[in-house]
């Protein structure tokens, strides 16, 4: 939101400019100009990530505690947006679209277009569980994101693991996904 009360259509992904348009960072008052300098792509995708989990917090807050007078409102977008807002999480989260792009339900592709940060990917393995939860508690059809895990790929370290495999393996128990079968380890060795 602007000092002057103006929202930035393009962080509801309500913007229907032209592609070229879409990028969050450059469309900011005073950096329009900079949107031709491929050097600066990098942060464009940080701030993309930045307003991205900060969306999605603010989600999380207002399903919490939705202003007075606005409750059933707020119940019924995100019953109705829940699995929209999912499906772009898990698309962004995979890098099949670049984060802040729209995303259309079921159409992107597993191909991996898109770099995410790995502060990125952390805070959504935080965040799409809880999210999650709080579309089913408004009665959004989010039952086929309880079946696939958010991040398919985790790199493991070769000494103990990391705190993503640690956050991967415990939401693998919570939403009861089966453990795959490592098989013989020796028989792994080549």
């Amino acid at each position: 939101m602007y000092a002057n009360g103006y929202v930035c259509l393009s962080l509801l992904n309500t913007w229907s400019g032209k592609k070229e348009e879409k990028a969050l960072f450059f469309n900011e008052p005073g950096r329009g100009s900079f949107a031709k300098y491929s050097a600066l792509e990098k942060t464009s995708m940080a701030y993309n990530e930045e307003i991205w989990e900060k969306n999605c917090k603010t989600m999380m807050f207002l399903l919490r505690r939705p202003p007075q007078h606005f409750q059933a409102l707020v119940n019924e977008h995100f019953r109705e947006q829940g699995p929209t807002i999912l499906s772009a999480c898990m698309a962004y989260v995979h890098g099949q679209v670049k984060v802040g792009d729209p995303v259309v339900l079921d159409a992107t592709s597993s191909y991996r277009a898109y770099k995410i940060s790995k502060r990125f990917r952390k805070s959504m393995l935080n965040v799409f569980p809880k999210l999650l939860a709080l579309f089913a508690s408004k009665g959004a059809s989010v039952e086929k994101f309880k079946a696939k895990p958010l991040l398919t790929e985790v790199k493991r370290k070769r000494h103990g693991g990391n705190v993503i495999t640690k956050a991967f393996k415990k939401l693998m128990q919570v939403f009861g996904w089966p453990k795959k079968d490592k098989g013989n380890k020796d028989e792994n060795k080549n």
